[in-house]
């Protein structure tokens, strides 16, 4: 994982903060008292399967912000995989 900053300008230009992160796209924010809008935030343009955006806030923890249809789609993939999983044992 690096910055799109530093590796891939074309990437940089579209949104995307940081580069080698298989099907995932990511967008970094820092902020202090607000949030920004957070629509704009996922737009980014890209073909990766999973858009998220990660928060920095001054003081605190840092979050994660994703669309409802992709965290559900994670949450099937996991459920799959626990099931696939105890099937082979």
């Amino acid at each position: 994982i690096a910055t799109s900053r530093l590796m891939n300008r074309d990437a940089d230009n579209r949104g995307i903060d940081l580069v080698n992160t298989d099907n995932w796209a990511f967008q970094c924010k820092r902020y202090g008292r607000k949030y920004p809008k957070l629509e704009e935030a996922l737009e980014m343009d890209t073909d990766a399967e999973y858009k998220a955006v990660i928060h920095k806030r001054d003081y605190k923890e840092s979050l994660v912000t994703m669309s409802l249809a992709d965290f559900l789609k994670l949450l099937h993939e996991q459920k799959a995989n626990r099931s696939s999983n105890t099937e082979v044992q």
